[in-house]
């Protein structure tokens, strides 16, 4: 038997449920606020009452408002990974042909596009917040670790054969994911620049990396 947590007016029973409902209420206004306002010109008190809380309960569940906005980034890059998820776990297994390489990429370059564009007000923020500084960890390391075990789970098993070293193919991953966000925010943010364009350079891109990365280096001198 299920248990309701709610009471008569819709308040969770619990003063953990309480906690928690309250948690996302904070979260949602910030993402409305950032939307309307940008991450820049949100201050902590806008959150505050467009969730219809104090002010200093927003301290009672985050720190300051990066925080918050690590909180976002952490749900949204969790979403894109278990499209991908999905995504792979339909597609078919075995080693891939070249018609099916470019077939695979293209489908998860599609679905992050796509995530993107649905996400697009919270990407802008938090742009907007890393322009403003991003730790030297972060820009080494990246700001989607989710996407980083995805991508080199790929690459390890596409090179399976050539027995990389772990810390090249990092490299690669890296180097990938880098490219892949700039050109996302190309997509999303120049007028110029179609999600068509963007997903057929990204698929050009990647497929490239990949074959080079499966073909035998050459002996050299020859």
């Amino acid at each position: 038997m299920s248990v309701n947590l709610e009471t008569p007016e819709g308040l969770p029973k619990t003063r953990k449920a309480r906690k928690a409902a309250t948690r996302r209420t904070l979260l949602g206004a910030a993402s409305q606020c950032f939307a309307e306002r940008g991450y820049v010109d949100t201050q902590i008190g806008d959150i505050a009452k467009t969730a219809g809380v104090a002010h200093g309960t927003f301290y009672v569940h985050f720190a300051n408002k990066e925080a918050l906005l690590e909180e976002l980034l952490e749900q949204f890059n969790q979403g894109l990974l278990e499209r991908l998820t999905a995504l792979q776990a339909d597609a078919p297994g075995g080693a891939l042909g070249q018609g099916a390489l470019d077939g695979r990429v293209r489908q998860v370059a599609s679905t992050f596009l796509a995530y993107w564009s649905e996400g697009r007000d919270f990407v802008r923020a938090y742009a907007q917040k890393a322009a403003l500084g991003t730790s030297v960890e972060s820009l080494r390391d990246g700001i989607n670790p989710q996407m980083v075990g995805f991508l080199t789970q790929a690459l390890t098993v596409a090179t399976a054969t050539l027995a990389l070293p772990p810390h090249r193919i990092e490299l690669v991953t890296h180097g990938l994911l880098a490219a892949w966000m700039r050109i996302g925010l190309q997509a999303l943010f120049n007028d110029a620049i179609s999600l068509a364009e963007a997903e057929d350079t990204l698929v050009m891109m990647t497929v490239a990396v990949f074959r080079t990365l499966r073909e035998p280096a050459e002996p050299a001198g020859a």
